[in-house]
């Protein structure tokens, strides 16, 4: 058994309703949102699935032990209120539900249900904000300066950033706009180094797409493929992306 963070998505299959995309696109961040707050735990299993059924007083959970990589709780949902509300008051009924679907999953595994009530308290406490560091270089200590990738999550998109950290100087330089899940916005850039005193360099996970950016904020890339031409490269970046804020 080994420490892992366990991957947790917000799901539902019907189809008639309104405020559909709406709704997916919630359950995706509030997904994520307890998915990266909560910490990581020893057990085998890898993911848990909950999924919104439109029938009263329905609930199920499988498994009821640890011995499985995924558990999918199905339960009851009020699609109709969902339909009634505004934006943030569905974000709401929906955080509420995902709470408490998971306090019941928690429950039947023997997990720390102290720590779940712990982590949707810091969510409130940090209004929903939700930000992942991706990968940053090591401190130059010439410039006394570090390059984090940062991806900032919202209800309908990920913003894809480079922060530069000089002394208590920082400048934030927004890259991309994409699908807000890590598998998507981590193809594109994956890597992130230093190319000399005042260029950072960004790679995509094959290698073969170069981002690179001065502290003037000077961006240009490069392509750099046996296998692959230019043109498919760019298909691949904006199949990945919703929008590309640079030249590319």
């Amino acid at each position: 058994m080994k420490k892992r963070r366990i991957l947790i998505q917000v799901y539902s299959d019907f189809e008639s309703l309104e405020y559909l995309d709406q709704l997916k696109n919630l359950n995706l961040y509030i997904g994520n949102l307890f998915e990266f707050y909560l910490p990581e735990f020893y057990t085998n299993i890898k993911k848990i699935v909950i999924e919104l059924v439109n029938d009263k007083n329905y609930s199920l959970v499988i498994p009821k032990d640890l011995t499985l990589e995924v558990c999918t709780i199905r339960k009851s949902f009020d699609f109709l209120k969902f339909d009634l509300l505004n934006t943030e008051f569905k974000k709401e009924l929906l955080f509420e539900f995902t709470f408490n679907c998971l306090n019941e999953v928690f429950e039947k595994l023997n997990f720390d249900l102290i720590e779940l009530r712990d982590t949707k308290e810091r969510i409130i406490k940090n209004k929903f904000h939700f930000e992942v560091n991706l990968c940053n270089t090591p401190l130059s200590s010439k410039l006394n300066t570090t390059a984090t990738l940062i991806a900032e999550h919202y209800i309908e998109f990920a913003l894809i950033s480079l922060v530069i950290y000089k002394d208590n100087f920082e400048k934030k330089i927004p890259l991309f706009k994409s699908i807000p899940h890590y598998f998507m916005y981590s193809q594109v850039i994956n890597k992130v180094m230093w190319l000399s005193n005042d260029v950072v360099q960004l790679l995509n996970k094959e290698k073969d797409f170069i981002i690179n950016i001065s502290l003037g904020e000077t961006i240009t890339c490069l392509y750099r493929s046996d296998s692959r031409e230019m043109e498919d490269i760019k298909s691949e970046l904006k199949f990945l992306t919703q929008e590309i804020l640079f030249e590319i």
